[in-house]
């Protein structure tokens, strides 16, 4: 009896496993977050996460609260590499605030369990001027549009949105000072940049720099971008 059970199990795996079970399902977890300083939580709040979206291959699955922690994805087939990719969105802005994403293999008919941290850096955008100075301490701005490449959304600093984000010099000076804040690790491209002196609600376009320059982020680095700009030049 005992050699008969053997011989029914070698004849079963000789088959070939894509003949049984050619999807399987993949749990996903979110056990922790990676602020742009280094900081690693598990707290949706401190995170300040409302959301958490799941895409494979770059469709949606499903979207559900961050502090849900994972999900089960069922029907993931077991055909060669799939790409999960996890984006926790902020409480306040509704954005992408951090992101991961994570390979999947055949895994012989097993399930899987992959747990992922996304994550964010901190971008630096390297304006400059000729000279480098500021039209105005108080009236000069920087406008900007940087295109997400997973997510395919733009983020714009321009007239129809946040146009007085980002005084050229701070608010305060003609001294030029980068813009900073975090952003979702991933492939971004800075689609242009230009010096707005924005008066009145009336914007003139003093310099700018219309090539786009591709970059990544990854979490808790700096990433830096420069744009020089030329007088005369617009972009918007």
């Amino acid at each position: 009896m005992n050699r008969l059970f053997l011989l029914l199990a070698a004849s079963v795996l000789g088959t070939g496993c894509m003949d049984i079970c050619d999807a399987r399902t993949v749990s996903v977890g979110w056990p922790s977050f990676q602020l742009a300083d280094g900081t690693v939580t598990s707290s949706c709040t401190q995170a300040h996460v409302s959301t958490v979206n799941i895409y494979l291959d770059g469709q949606a699955v499903t979207s559900l609260p961050c502090d849900s922690g994972g999900v089960d994805v069922d029907g993931v087939p077991n055909d060669g590499d799939h790409l999960f990719t996890v984006e926790a969105i902020d409480t306040t802005t509704g954005g992408i605030t951090f992101r991961d994403q994570v390979d999947v293999s055949d895994s012989n008919c097993r399930n899987l369990l992959e747990d992922t941290q996304p994550s964010q850096g901190t971008f630096v955008l390297n304006f400059s001027l000729s000279p480098n100075l500021c039209a105005s301490a108080t009236d000069s701005y920087i406008w900007f549009t940087i295109m997400d490449d997973i997510a395919n959304q733009t983020i714009a600093v321009d007239g129809s949105d946040t146009p007085q984000a980002w005084p050229c010099g701070g608010g305060t000076s003609t001294t030029p000072v980068a813009p900073s804040f975090p952003l979702a690790s991933g492939s971004y491209t800075l689609e242009r940049t230009e010096e707005v002196l924005y008066s009145s609600s009336t914007p003139t376009e003093l310099a700018g720099n219309c090539s786009a320059a591709d970059f990544d982020m990854s979490g808790a680095t700096q990433t830096e971008v420069d744009a020089p700009l030329t007088d005369g030049v617009s972009c918007f």
